[in-house]
């Protein structure tokens, strides 16, 4: 299971620092991330919640059905127009 960490602030926009970098979260907002440590450095803010959330690994099974090939290729129909007689 791959696992991401949800870091949520509570408190006022503001940045907050990390390795040199500095990322930005609004009020009341969140953002995701798979960085352990980030969320572990987060987590020591005030007004800061780093939830786990757990996410199954998903292969992708290759489609037993064979594809259908279409040609871009449209025929046109020539159609008469039909005079009706008025009396």
């Amino acid at each position: 299971m791959a696992r991401r960490y949800r870091i949520t602030n509570y408190g006022n926009t503001r940045k907050f620092p990390y390795k040199g970098e500095y990322y930005e979260i609004s009020k009341n907002s969140s953002i995701e991330t798979n960085n352990k440590q980030l969320a572990e450095e987060f987590g020591t803010f005030l007004f800061v919640d780093v939830k786990t959330i757990e996410q199954p690994m998903v292969k992708a099974k290759p489609s037993k059905r064979k594809k259908k090939v279409t040609s871009k290729i449209h025929k046109k129909i020539k159609r008469r127009k039909v005079k009706r007689r008025t009396k």
